[in-house]
């Protein structure tokens, strides 16, 4: 067994509380958020941990994610769930606060070409578990994720559409946390993996992410 620890490789901000922010990338912010109700920021965080450069037979034993406290504000009640299979590919961006042809953003999966196939603001598809934003700044919060649902995002054919960080209901203060974009390394989104390889398999030769 081993310990394999891969960063977020494509993440970004989403924002449904103004008419222009709707339509705007945030796919290079260094925080996200979640927040949600009528009088509170209405804002989300997608993500996607790309396994593809593992083998197609290595074996997902256990595996969470990481979120890194952006603030020193109280908690508020946030849920993590995988984006529909039917939003695969989509487009993070290079903007943070500007309309991109292309790219997501509230409204769209790629802005002004495909619409997010559950809705806007990508609700979300399958749920994986609640959880409360950590506190203070800095601070981590581990969310489990099933083993076979990670095993799915395995390998070159791998089906992996990401995951969607939001409030859990009714009228949320945002609370920020970090995205890759941050420049301390420490505190990106990251996945961290229990793996082992059928015995005809060997571990890659080329990490392309951290190992432990």
């Amino acid at each position: 067994m081993t310990a394999l620890i891969v960063v977020a490789t494509i993440d970004a901000a989403i924002f449904g509380n103004t008419t222009a922010n709707k339509d705007q990338n945030y796919g290079t912010a260094v925080t996200f958020q979640t927040g949600g109700g009528i009088t509170a920021l209405l804002a989300r965080g997608i993500f996607l941990f790309d396994l593809s450069f593992l083998e197609a037979g290595t074996i997902i034993n256990s595996a969470y994610i990481s979120f890194f406290s952006a603030s020193a504000l109280n908690a508020n009640a946030s849920q993590l769930l995988e984006i529909p299979v039917a939003d695969v590919g989509w487009v993070e961006g290079t903007k943070n606060g500007a309309i991109e042809v292309g790219s997501n953003c509230w409204n769209w999966y790629a802005y002004n070409t495909v619409a997010w196939s559950s809705g806007v603001g990508c609700p979300g598809g399958t749920f994986i578990a609640n959880f409360n934003t950590p506190t203070p700044q800095y601070a981590e919060v581990q969310i489990v994720l099933g083993p076979a649902m990670v095993q799915a995002w395995v390998g070159p054919s791998g089906i992996n559409p990401g995951v969607i960080a939001k409030a859990q209901t009714g009228t949320v203060s945002p609370r920020a946390m970090y995205t890759k974009d941050f420049s301390n390394a420490l505190y990106r989104p990251k996945i961290t993996m229990d793996i082992a390889y059928p015995v005809n398999l060997k571990p890659p030769t080329v990490w392309p992410h951290y190992r432990m």
